[in-house]
């Protein structure tokens, strides 16, 4: 499922949906990606542990510092849809 709207996003995700991994793209509109990050951390670690963000080069010193302090995955942009299937396998346990 993509969501266009994070604030959508962090509704679904407080209103107790679970997903195996959650992409996540570090620059959007509304709430970014660290933000969105942020507040699920607070009552939803393990879910927040399972985002893989996603960044064309971040070059807000704020978000470098996010992703680099942050130990969760992260999918450069450009990238290949097979990529983004391994990391999805990798969190469902689904065999390559």
């Amino acid at each position: 499922m993509g969501l266009g709207d994070s604030r959508e996003a962090l509704e679904r995700l407080r209103s107790g949906e679970w997903f195996d991994v959650v992409f996540c793209d570090v620059t959007m509109p509304y709430l970014s990606g660290d933000a969105l990050h942020q507040e699920v951390s607070r009552t939803q670690p393990d879910l927040a542990r399972r985002f893989v963000f996603i960044t064309g080069g971040a070059i807000d010193p704020r978000v470098q510092r996010f992703l680099a302090e942050t130990p969760n995955e992260r999918l450069d942009k450009p990238f290949v849809s097979r990529d983004l299937r391994a990391i999805a396998r990798r969190f469902t346990g689904t065999p390559t």
